[in-house]
């Protein structure tokens, strides 16, 4: 669960994983740690629907839900949140790989090391990946607000 942050998701991964295990039963007594296995089959479901999570859309981001600060007038709220609708359309012109970090770091929440463990990528290459996302969301936002 603290790969998912979501009881009911990890549910579902332990269920998967498990599924997963009986199907190939007959190849479980071959397996010289078997605990280690099974740990790991739940890690790579967990791992799998982070991956998916982090493919989302801009549509299914809610950003009616973002907190802003308290002391914005109602026009510079509306204007934040059409920046910030922007922003998430933008996210989706980005290179695959950028976007799947970006999305888990800037949306999801997540650190570097969590960003790591669910995309297999090593710490580097996301701050490298995340630094050239950013600037590229800078350029794009640039062009495309002054339309």
């Amino acid at each position: 669960m603290m790969l998912l942050r979501d009881e009911d998701e990890a549910a579902d991964c332990v269920q998967d994983a498990l599924i997963r295990l009986w199907e190939s039963r007959s190849r479980l007594a071959e397996i010289e740690k078997p605990e280690a296995y099974c740990l790991t089959a739940v890690k790579r479901q967990a791992l799998d629907a982070i991956r998916r999570r982090g493919r989302m859309q801009e549509s299914n981001v809610d950003i009616s839900n973002i907190d802003l600060p308290g002391s914005l007038t109602p026009h510079d709220e509306a204007v934040a949140r059409d920046d910030l609708r922007l922003a998430c359309q933008l996210i989706g012109q980005l290179a695959p790989r950028q976007r799947e970090v970006v999305e888990l770091s800037a949306l999801s929440g997540y650190d570097n090391a969590e960003i790591a463990a669910a995309t297999g990528i090593s710490d580097e290459n996301i701050r490298v990946l995340l630094s050239r996302g950013r600037s590229r969301l800078r350029e794009l936002f640039r062009k495309n607000r002054n339309r």
